[in-house]
């Protein structure tokens, strides 16, 4: 079920909350294009990784001067055209939430044009341009330092670049393993140091597009569940502020999939008031990458 095309369903005491699948690997049309621009976006930071800023630097031996060699400016242009994928999660949540509480509050429209939702969308994108450019320039810095340390090769160094940047360090060290592994293999099968190297740089190239786009798409459904989440708390703003729900009164709960975590588990059907957070200091979920909880409201008197 797409968090954008979101049904319903009723629960013990007549509350209607939305329906989410358990364990679908399928992404929605938003979780797409976030993705794809996340993988757009490391892709063309490692296009040109051979350049001669970068090759001066490791020669230099300036992990600084290296990690500043290539082109951030670009990459969170590119980042932030999730601005409007999650400003168009925020509106289509908050016509689905307004619809779905005409039933209890009196029939009433999301504000499309409510500047609150082109404001979080704006921040939102903003914070993850900088959560993921400073995430792998940590791994850049990291990989290159250790590179220094034990006096690798800095032609070699670039080729470790372009096949794990964008990656944890888990997920590199296992392309780096992959590629030992198969060059080592394909000496043994005859091949030449040359055409070795070629042909286990074509393996672990595709391992690691597999494991960048897993990573694409891990940020992908946490962000538009954020979006997904916000539409709702958006949409309940602009009931209380046209008179529909008693902010005062109301109350939000936190809900939580079947096959959730134990943190999550022990946040299901916690209520607080409305303008509160949650025990765990969220305003509204998720709580965690990749969480899949939600949140209802209870109005009140």
């Amino acid at each position: 079920m797409a968090a954008s095309s979101v049904r319903f369903i009723r629960k013990a005491g007549g509350r209607v909350i939305p329906a989410r699948p358990i364990g679908t690997n399928r992404l929605t049309a938003a979780e797409r294009k976030i993705a794809d621009t996340f993988a757009k976006a490391v892709g063309d930071l490692t296009a040109g990784i051979e350049t001669p800023a970068l090759s001066r630097a490791l020669s230099s031996g300036s992990v600084s001067n290296a990690v500043q060699a290539f082109d951030w400016g670009a990459f969170g242009f590119r980042m932030s055209d999730t601005r409007s994928v999650l400003l168009q999660q925020i509106t289509q949540t908050g016509k689905a939430e307004a619809k779905n509480l005409a039933a209890a509050v009196g029939k009433y429209t999301f504000n499309v044009t409510d500047p609150r939702a082109a404001s979080w969308a704006a921040a939102r994108s903003g914070e993850l341009v900088v959560q993921v450019s400073d995430s792998i320039r940590s791994e850049i810095r990291s990989l290159i330092t250790n590179s220094f340390v034990n006096q690798i090769d800095p032609r070699e160094i670039a080729r470790q670049l372009s096949q794990t940047v964008g990656l944890h360090d888990r997920w590199a060290q296992a392309v780096t393993k992959t590629y030992d592994r198969n060059f080592n293999d394909f000496l043994t099968q005859g091949y030449s140091p040359s055409d070795a190297m070629d042909a286990a740089n074509r393996v672990a190239g595709k391992y690691r597009d597999r494991l960048l786009r897993s990573r694409g798409e891990m940020i992908a459904r946490t962000e538009v569940m954020t979006a997904a989440n916000q539409g709702r708390a958006i949409s309940w703003e602009q009931a209380a502020d046209s008179g529909l729900i008693n902010r005062a009164t109301s109350e939000k709960e936190w809900i939580a999939e079947g096959d959730a975590c134990p943190d999550c588990e022990s946040l299901d059907g916690e209520m607080v008031p409305l303008d509160d957070d949650f025990s765990n200091g969220e305003s509204m979920p998720p709580d965690h990458p990749s969480c899949r909880c939600t949140a209802v409201l209870i109005p009140g008197e």
